[in-house]
């Protein structure tokens, strides 16, 4: 694991020295402003928006209702042990039944887009896109965006996926 972060890092690094001195300066806005955003909920996006529910201060006055979501709960938040709280804020919606799926996608970072693990990372992801297609969701969804489009390429006919801060904007009628 540690050789992965290693190597991962030196690519980051190779990439970041690649780029021009504009290219450099938005980046380093980007992710600082990405950084102090996130840095200042004290906590990931889901998490916060319970913990506000949690003391009575999130609004719950929806406009609209999502019907039936499929939610894919990525691996890395169910090593986190943080609790499913992408799926707990969503079903404050009126109107919104949420399935979540707790396997994994098949994707693994670059290892779904390798031409010489594709079809492996196919295999792997066949429980979760059963799952989808045989709930014929109103939306499915994953806080990991590489998930939901493996989940997209793995369910034939399926329409992109929509992120969960997306659907939660969309029951904001925002």
């Amino acid at each position: 694991r540690e050789a992965r972060v290693l190597r991962l890092r030196l690519v980051a690094r190779r990439a970041v020295k690649a780029l021009g001195g504009d290219e450099r300066d938005i980046l380093a806005a980007y992710t600082g402003g990405a950084n102090a955003g996130l840095g200042a909920l004290g906590a990931p996006p889901f998490e916060y928006l319970m913990l506000r529910h949690k003391a009575g201060l999130l609004r719950t006055d929806f406009a609209q209702q999502l019907g039936k979501v499929s939610y894919h709960v990525p691996c890395h938040l169910r090593v986190q042990n943080l609790g499913l709280k992408t799926r707990d804020t969503l079903k404050l919606v009126p109107g919104t039944e949420v399935e979540a799926i707790e396997r994994c996608s098949g994707h693994n970072g670059t290892y779904g887009v390798k031409r010489e693990y594709r079809d492996t990372s196919m295999k792997i992801g066949k429980p979760v896109f059963n799952k989808v297609a045989a709930a014929t969701p109103d939306y499915y969804a994953s806080d990991c965006p590489m998930a939901g489009h493996q989940i997209e390429s793995g369910v034939e006919g399926a329409k992109p996926p929509t992120h969960p801060l997306k659907l939660l904007r969309m029951a904001y009628g925002i």
